[in-house]
């Protein structure tokens, strides 16, 4: 029987953090810098995909089958806090903390586009500027747009929220959101990201329901994810990612209303719940990895503190990695291993320190930190001189 790991180390009570998950965060915020400098410093052509050669990269497959939905997976494990307050502080929270920072960064890489395509430098997968296509990136949840975890994971706690608001059991929300996923499409505005996310969303809340057991049982769980997940990417094709296989709604209601009759849509179906479970058991595997094995030293908890700044980190690379060094560096014609081994991880470490530190020096200033990262950066400071004053007022007291 698994002896049960030590509790969770809290970064300080009055922040109340779970340091070995920020840690989880600023590696997961990696994988996603590599994943993207993967795609972005090699111009070679190919016909695949319509010269999206770099989706059949090995690498590029292991990090996309798991890195987003662990990103969902733990905003799911912090969810239920939410839901002791009302529709209308969380609509204001989530919106202020995801969609300032969207619609900000959306503009700056419009505004990128425009500078790209003026100067007519290579946009990897990214349309040249057009007002139109700046319009879809903005409102759209296409995960091919830039920024789509904003707008996705805010609509997925929405509707979340307000299935749980409507009904106490947790299995008639989970029914209820799940549905309504599955068979409304809502103009595209909810699409085949929630059908394929908020299960992974649901995961987290239920990981933190029995985050005792799930600990307690960590070593069994830690082996059990990790054979699935690599057995499954095994047999993971890069043409089941989601930017690629489309998810439709269950229901084809234009022809179910042409034909008078209920008719289903189950196109790939069998390939969604197979890329469903390969993102479930990775993001499962890596959450015990880090649970099991984090130790506080001071590289862990720098790099946790980085984690903390996955949105502003996210927002900077748009433009940092995906555009400016997509464009100073080109290794089309490098040896591959190279590429993998040192290429694209330097430029992502390079990315993710440079965006930290960009990070920590527009936080200087409150305004900015509001629109580029929302309020959360502006609360944490706040919290932090609270506990800096609660402690020299101790010590006086002392």
């Amino acid at each position: 029987m698994d002896s049960a790991p030590p509790s969770p180390v809290l970064l300080n009570s009055t922040k109340n953090r779970i340091e070995y998950i920020d840690l989880l965060k600023a590696f997961t915020m990696f994988c996603v810098l590599w994943y993207h400098a993967i795609g972005g410093l090699n111009d070679a052509g190919s016909d695949i995909n319509g010269g999206r050669y770099f989706l059949a990269d090995p690498l590029h497959i292991f990090f996309v089958t798991f890195h987003m939905p662990l990103f969902f997976m733990i905003s799911g494990f912090f969810f239920t806090s939410s839901l002791n307050s009302s529709f209308k502080e969380v609509l204001r929270k989530r919106f202020t903390y995801l969609i300032i920072p969207h619609i900000t960064w959306s503009l700056l890489i419009a505004l990128a586009n425009w500078g790209m395509t003026f100067l007519g430098w290579k946009m990897m997968f990214y349309k040249p500027f057009t007002v139109q296509s700046q319009l879809q990136a903005l409102i759209m949840p296409n995960p091919s747009t830039d920024l789509w975890f904003f707008k996705d994971l805010f609509l997925t706690t929405i509707i979340v929220f307000a299935s749980c608001k409507l009904f106490k059991k947790r299995y008639m929300a989970f029914i209820v959101s799940m549905l309504f996923v599955l068979l409304v499409d809502a103009f595209g505005i909810v699409g085949k990201v929630q059908r394929f996310m908020m299960p992974i969303f649901w995961t987290g809340i239920l990981l933190k329901a029995y985050y005792p057991l799930f600990s307690k049982h960590l070593n069994k769980i830690l082996i059990i994810s990790g054979i699935s997940f690599f057995a499954c990417l095994h047999f993971f094709d890069y043409t089941y990612i989601i930017y690629l296989m489309d998810f439709p709604t269950l229901i084809n209601f234009q022809q179910s209303f042409a034909e008078g009759k209920i008719v289903f849509d189950f196109t790939n179906i069998g390939i969604s719940i197979f890329r469903l479970l390969t993102g479930i058991a990775g993001s499962i595997f890596f959450f015990a990895l880090f649970q099991r094995f984090w130790k506080k030293n001071a590289v862990t908890s720098f790099l946790g503190r980085c984690g903390q700044l996955t949105v502003g980190i996210y927002g900077i690379q748009s433009i940092l990695l995906q555009r400016v060094i997509a464009n100073v560096l080109d290794f089309s014609n490098g040896n591959k291993w190279i590429y993998w081994s040192i290429i694209t991880p330097g430029a992502a470490l390079f990315s993710f320190f440079a965006s930290v530190l960009i990070v920590k020096l527009i936080q200087r200033n409150k305004p900015l930190t509001f629109i580029l990262f929302g309020s959360s950066l502006v609360v944490e400071r706040g919290l932090v001189r609270q506990a800096v004053a609660s402690k020299r007022t101790a010590r006086v007291t002392a």
